[in-house]
């Protein structure tokens, strides 16, 4: 009869155990992990030691083995990293060759979801390289899904790793694709970025797409099939990803991508501040006051950014998006005032814990 599996924490004595699971890991799947066997191996005694006791007296670390009848055959290494303790992490995820497909990977997944919840993490993060589909099955039969594009799995290697989340609480899933517009200065940058750092969305921007590399930037807009087709493929990527800018006419054929349209109206004068002190930030003061070589540029983007309530159908308005809003058969958040970025995404949240609202005024109202 066959030992059923186990899963215990190591102990601080228990370094030998450690180096030797992590060895044979490196050994047996180098494409697996960030670091190399050539990383490892050279490390005198004492660095293991170190490392194992510093991990298993920490509360913010969780090194595990697993044994079948008293032999290690497995280890994971669950973390979280003190300045941000609302994500915990996954390292060093391995299951001895001859004991795999026998539920030993799911157990010690296990083990570091039920500790991360314990420590009150909302998530928990992993990494897991391209083409490994035995690991991708488990993560997402675990419920882990793909957050953002894959990245190199080390410096120097050709190979990528796909970045995976659970949610460990209980909430507000949002939609795998999002579009973020309004005015110039209305904050649809800031707003992508703090859903990409709570829900894992994948970022974009129309700018990137929109407009040619040139110095100074945002000189030269790339003719319109060229963007299109530029931000098409981009859209291809893996979801779920967040878009912010504003697409309006040129952007049209993509409309039916989008699961979610998020306008944000901001009151001009906020904008117009916003505005300036990026332009400050971005060229310089000298730069842009008057003499600066680039201060006609400047005056000349603000006077345009200053225009959206009264300009035409021809240019970035207030017409222009109400228009295209009016035009939407999906689900739309409208989101008015100037609101701290927080704020306007726990409105999201709420929105669409209430089923979504589809053309309506901003639900703060």
């Amino acid at each position: 009869m066959v030992d059923p599996p186990t899963v215990r924490s190591l102990a601080p004595h228990e370094w030998r155990v450690y180096r030797d699971l992590r060895l044979h890991a490196l050994t047996d799947s180098p494409d697996a992990f960030g670091r190399t066997l050539a990383d490892e191996e050279g490390r005198p005694d004492t660095e293991w030691m170190s490392r194992l006791e510093k991990g298993a007296d920490s509360r913010w670390d969780l090194p595990l083995v697993a044994e079948v009848g008293g032999e290690p055959v497995g280890l994971a290494w669950g973390r979280i990293v003190r300045s941000n303790p609302d994500v915990a992490n996954l390292y060093q995820m391995w299951v001895a060759p001859g004991h795999r497909r026998l539920g030993v990977g799911r157990m010690l997944l296990d083990s570091v979801i039920t500790w991360a919840r314990a420590r009150n993490a909302s998530y928990l993060d992993l990494g897991v390289t391209c083409g490994d589909r035995p690991a991708m099955r488990l993560y997402a039969r675990a419920g882990f899904r793909p957050v953002g594009a894959p990245q190199p799995l080390r410096p120097g290697s050709n190979l990528r790793e796909q970045p995976m989340r659970l949610a460990l609480r209980p909430g507000v899933a949002l939609p795998d694709r999002i579009h973020i517009f309004g005015a110039s200065g209305s904050g649809t940058t800031s707003l992508a970025a703090a859903i990409a750092g709570k829900h894992g969305h994948r970022r974009l921007d129309t700018d990137d797409f929109f407009w040619a590399p040139t110095n100074p930037p945002y000189r030269e807009p790339r003719p319109r099939e060229q963007r299109l087709a530029l931000l098409r493929q981009a859209l291809l990527g893996a979801a779920p990803w967040v878009l912010s800018g504003s697409l309006c006419g040129w952007g049209d054929p993509l409309i039916p991508e989008f699961d979610l349209v998020v306008f944000l109206d901001v009151p001009t004068p906020v904008r117009l501040a916003r505005l300036r002190a990026r332009e400050i930030a971005r060229y310089g003061r000298p730069a842009i006051a008057v003499g600066g070589e680039l201060h006609e540029a400047h005056v000349r983007f603000l006077e345009w950014a200053g225009r959206y309530d009264t300009g035409g159908l021809e240019m970035r308005s207030r017409a222009l998006h109400e228009g295209w809003l009016g035009a939407l058969s999906g689900t739309v958040v409208r989101l008015a005032g100037d609101r701290p970025v927080g704020e306007q995404l726990a409105r999201i949240e709420a929105s669409i814990a209430a089923g979504g609202v589809t053309r309506a005024a901003d639900p703060a109202r």
